[in-house]
């Protein structure tokens, strides 16, 4: 997650990267620090990298320890 800071509001940048080569599969661009943006940008990942089998590796943020990302 990194958030940028621009003309006094802020935008949150979610990536998934492949660990093999840092090719990100997966990234999402929103306004608010939540679940759903974890949420949109791994279901995006599986979407476009379909017949994978995914190892998530987070920094366990409260996105990420939230039963409903944890239940996907």
């Amino acid at each position: 997650m990194t958030e940028l800071k621009y003309a006094g509001d802020k935008l949150y940048v979610s990536t998934i990267l492949d660990l093999y080569d840092r090719y990100p599969v997966g990234v999402v661009v929103s306004r608010r620090n939540d679940t759903k943006l974890v949420n949109d940008t791994y279901f995006m990942a599986i979407t476009l990298n379909q017949g994978t089998t995914p190892l998530l590796h987070s920094d366990r943020g409260f996105q990420y320890t939230q039963g409903i990302f944890q239940d996907a």
